[in-house]
């Protein structure tokens, strides 16, 4: 068991199956718990020889701003590379992989004695993101999709700022949710709360009234400042690392991040 900093218990499958999300999906950002970072050195007892290797791996190019990270040039390769903030001066940084050299500036193919282009790869990303109405965080500069919640953003490297204009969290006259968002969430919500078959089983007026509320709710708490926890039989997916849990869930019953709306959180799985 490992015991988290939260007060919540792992078995080994759990924390495992935790860190295997984790490898795969950056939002994971640090390992935790309700909010609270998990210690590397208590997990790493769990794991076995390779993804122990593979998370220390990941944790290290999560650590670095997106936009200061430095992968291979070489498509087919892509190795990360570390970090390009102290790494300007140098014409060329040599892949252990594949040995292409990738210029730290401009993070195309090395080009010894020649000033950095436009890269062709990151305006076309540029007019993807616009297309699709992508934000772009003024901290980081990282892109981020707003999937469900208020549009109060809270990324990575902890900058706060409104999706729709990236302007810094409270300093806009941008609306702050979407009302058929809040209403998709809100019935989330319904369902997480009670399990997708007993909310499959209510009838139609009573869902509605409890959507209705929780709706209610969150127009008043879409700051996510308040919060409680309560625990619930049956199965689901984990709002966080959407690993399926058979037995039971931890269940937020009201929003602690826009990013997790999804009110649920890994917990121990008997």
């Amino acid at each position: 068991m490992l015991n988290t900093p939260c007060g919540h218990y792992y078995c080994r499958d759990c924390l495992v199956a935790l860190v295997e999300s984790f490898t795969r999906d950056e939002s994971l950002f640090p390992l935790r718990c309700c909010q609270d970072p998990i210690p590397i050195e208590a997990v790493l007892p769990a794991l076995s020889l390779g993804l122990r290797t593979l998370f220390r791996h990941k944790h290290a190019e999560f650590s670095i701003l997106s936009k200061n990270r430095l992968y291979c040039s070489n498509p087919i390769c892509s190795t990360f590379l570390g970090s390009s903030e102290y790494r300007l001066l140098i014409s060329g940084i040599e892949c252990p992989s594949c040995h292409t050299n990738t210029c730290p500036q401009c993070k195309e193919l090395a080009h010894p004695g020649e000033g950095c282009g436009v890269s062709a790869s990151n305006e076309e990303f540029q007019a993807l993101a616009k297309s699709q109405g992508w934000q772009t965080c003024p901290g980081c500069h990282v892109v981020v999709e707003l999937n469900m919640g208020c549009y109060h953003m809270t990324c990575r490297c902890r900058t706060q700022f409104c999706y729709l204009c990236a302007a810094r969290w409270k300093t806009c006259g941008c609306v702050q949710w979407d009302e058929r968002r809040l209403l998709v969430a809100a019935q989330q919500g319904v369902e997480n709360e009670v399990g997708q078959a007993a909310a499959a089983r209510m009838a139609p007026a009573v869902f509605a009234e409890r959507v209705g509320r929780r709706a209610a709710t969150l127009r008043d708490n879409h700051h996510c400042e308040r919060h409680s926890w309560a625990y619930r039989a049956g199965g689901g997916t984990c709002g966080e690392c959407h690993n399926d849990l058979p037995s039971f869930l931890l269940v937020r019953m009201a929003m602690l991040s826009s990013k997790f709306i999804t009110n649920l959180v890994l917990i121990l799985d008997l």
